[in-house]
């Protein structure tokens, strides 16, 4: 995919981060829904980006991160 990001990459990146935003949630001792009432969204949007089925953006992330008191690190290369 000259030009593009490789769409297979985001896939992983996102899966990733999602077991990585459960794992803290739950390390923290926080439902789902504990969670989603505090951000505002619905439980099932929650379990998506857990699973990786959600394609969110850096605002979601944010959130995400202030919420469950983490900070952000990327590390872009591969």
């Amino acid at each position: 995919m000259k030009g593009n990001i490789d769409e297979v990459f985001l896939l992983n990146q996102r899966v990733s981060i999602g077991h990585q935003i459960r794992e803290i949630r739950e390390s923290k001792g926080i439902t789902k829904e504990e969670l989603a009432v505090s951000m505002g969204i619905k439980s099932s949007t929650i379990s998506k980006v857990e699973l990786g089925k959600w394609n969110f953006d850096l605002k979601m992330f944010s959130l995400f991160s202030s919420h469950l008191s983490f900070k952000i690190k990327l590390d872009l290369s591969e």
